[in-house]
Parts: C-alpha cells; sequence; structure tokens
C-alpha cells in the first residue's frame, strides 16, 4: 500500500522547509516520490505544503523522521485510496497539530 504524508508550513517557513526537503531526500532518496513544495494552496489542502509518496514498508521511518525534527510542523499521513474523502479523513493520521481541510472539494 502506499502513502501520502503532507507537510504543512507558513510561507515565512520556506528556507526551513526546502532544507527539510532536502534533508528528506538525502535520507530516503528514491524511496520517496517529492512533490513540489506548494506555496499557495491546492486541493483540500488549507495551508502551504510539500506531499511525499511512499511505500507503507517505511511508514515507521517517514514518521520518526517527521517527529523528529524540531519544527512542530503538521504532517497529515494517509493511505492512498480510490475512495479520496475517507483517505483524508477515516484513514488519516496527524503528526502535531491536526489542521482543517476543505474537504467539500470531494463531494
Amino acid at each position: 500500500m502506499k502513502y501520502h504524508a503532507h507537510v504543512y508550513f507558513d510561507l515565512n517557513q520556506i528556507q526551513i522547509i526546502e532544507l527539510l526537503y532536502a534533508q528528506l531526500q538525502q535520507e530516503f532518496g528514491e524511496t520517496v516520490s517529492y512533490g513540489r513544495i506548494h506555496q499557495k494552496l491546492v486541493g483540500p489542502h488549507t495551508k502551504a505544503m510539500f506531499q511525499l509518496e511512499f511505500d507503507q514498508s517505511i511508514l515507521p521511518q517517514i514518521k520518526n523522521s517527521l517527529s523528529s525534527n524540531d519544527l512542530n510542523l503538521s504532517v497529515l499521513i494517509h493511505p492512498l485510496d480510490d475512495n479520496a474523502y475517507l483517505a483524508h479523513t477515516q484513514g488519516a493520521e496527524w503528526l502535531e497539530k491536526p489542521l482543517a481541510l476543505n474537504l467539500a472539494i470531494f463531494s
């Protein structure tokens, strides 16, 4: 099973986010697909973010890396599912503070 991790940030954190992004690339290499760093809202996401896509087999390592960086960033982790609404709600797990999502786009 594949997963997404959405790492949210404030626009004034862009330099720190670029460093984190590079660190994750160095740590996980080609085992992760790295989405663009979005400085605007996309999809159901109500804050700037970047996305990682990865296999369930490295889920514990991804969680550990994203929660041990002292940045206190909100991170949404969810399985990829045909039902995006359920994936972003019932199948979702938050690291740090949960954020509101624009779930209306799924209806």
